[in-house]
């Protein structure tokens, strides 16, 4: 049998033998093999297409993939020293020793970013087998924080004065905060990952970050609030906006009870770089409100469905219907056998598709025909599948 592996992080022949590798036909996109001194013969046997990089490492080692944090309390549970491999990320905490790392450390290889504090990186580097990625040296009293971090006032006030901070995941600036308490109680940020911040705050924040950091930057215009998921404003729950200005870069529906008097009493500004819904006669009134130049506005003019994860649509759903139905296709919609092309065109004004339609070559027809919006994908069910042949796909870590 020959199987096919495709799209492998790390694969791991340290153990292989000739029998265990004998059914592979061939290995597609592999980021890293890793193979023994007695293996590394195999390496010629194995027809491995696009391969990042290989590298001999012992099989005392211990392989590790995604984030590794190295702290003191996990040090100091260790009774002999550890030889680590890391695919991913490595992160050295501030409350690491220079001992820990003597006594507890043994050989380090790193595909990926590091991370350590100054006063540790020598030492890390003498232990370094071999390293493909950044280096990313924070100061020895430095903040490590993962996942979103969001500045505020009582964040601010938490550190201790000049806190180098390092991000890694998101950074979020999004509320009012004194100038003078950041300059204050940081020093420096180091930011991988993304930066939200509000405009007036921008200039501060670009004061303090380091410019080794990679990170995507998004700012809010100065006197808008940041919507952070999918709104859905009807007569009662735009009230709580008075005179807003709203950014979003998630879809807005606006429901068909809302009229140009109530959106322009709630809602002054709108910048959307999304997809809005609204009811057809709104749609001047909304556009007016709106900033940008992505602005997206797909009006509906009786009823609405919004597909935002997985769906079916029946005969009954269509029959029942008192009025033309507009979709919006977020996740994916399985039409069933149930329903006829005629109710499809009678039934639905207009589809928007942006996530995934599964139906058979009889609806399809009549499903193009109220396309709208054709960002999506489009699926026969009943279409023959091409013979994948036996194998793996998509793994993180395998050892052969």
């Amino acid at each position: 049998m020959n199987k096919v592996l495709s799209n492998i992080g790390l694969l791991d022949l340290r153990n292989a033998t000739e029998e265990s590798i004998k059914d592979i036909a061939v290995i597609k996109n592999v980021g890293v093999v890793i193979y023994s001194a007695e293996t590394a013969h195999l390496l010629s046997k194995l027809n491995i297409g696009n391969m990042g990089s290989s590298l001999e490492v012992s099989s005392d080692f211990k392989i590790l993939t995604g984030q590794m944090f190295i702290t003191g309390d996990y040090l100091a549970t260790l009774s002999e020293p550890l030889n680590i491999l890391v695919t991913g990320q490595l992160m050295i905490r501030p409350d690491v020793t220079p001992e820990d790392i003597k006594m507890k450390i043994g050989k380090l290889v790193v595909i990926g970013q590091l991370m350590c504090p100054n006063k540790l990186m020598p030492l890390i580097q003498s232990k370094l087998v071999d390293h493909v990625g950044q280096n990313i040296v924070y100061p020895d009293n430095g903040k490590l924080l993962i996942g979103t971090t969001h500045v505020n006032t009582g964040f601010l006030q938490s550190l201790p004065v000049k806190t180098s901070l390092v991000c890694i995941g998101k950074l979020s600036l999004t509320e009012s905060v004194s100038n003078d308490l950041f300059t204050e109680n940081i020093d420096r940020v180091h930011m991988t990952g993304k930066i939200i911040v509000r405009e007036d705050l921008h200039g501060i924040l670009q004061k303090h970050l380091d410019p080794e950091s990679q990170y995507k930057l998004e700012i809010i215009p100065l006197g808008y609030e940041m919507i952070d998921k999918p709104l859905h404003l009807d007569a009662l729950s735009i009230k709580r906006f008075k005179k807003a200005k709203l950014y979003t870069k998630h879809y807005l529906y606006i429901d068909k009870d809302i009229d140009a008097k109530m959106l322009t009493t709630h809602i002054e500004k709108l910048h959307s770089k999304s997809i809005i819904l609204c009811h057809k006669d709104l749609c001047e009134t909304l556009l007016e409100l709106c900033s940008g130049d992505d602005v997206k506005v797909l009006p509906f003019a009786e009823k609405l469905l919004i597909v935002d994860g997985e769906e079916e649509l029946t005969a009954e759903d269509l029959e029942y219907i008192d009025g033309k139905l507009t979709i919006l296709i977020l996740g994916t919609l399985t039409v069933k056998d149930t329903v006829t092309p005629d109710q499809l065109m009678d039934k639905i004004d207009q589809i928007d598709n942006l996530g995934v339609i599964v139906s058979d070559a009889g609806r399809l027809g009549a499903i193009k025909a109220k396309l709208r919006t054709r960002k999506g994908q489009m699926m026969d069910r009943n279409a023959p599948q091409e013979e994948t042949p036996p194998g793996m796909q998509n793994v993180g870590y395998l050892k052969l």
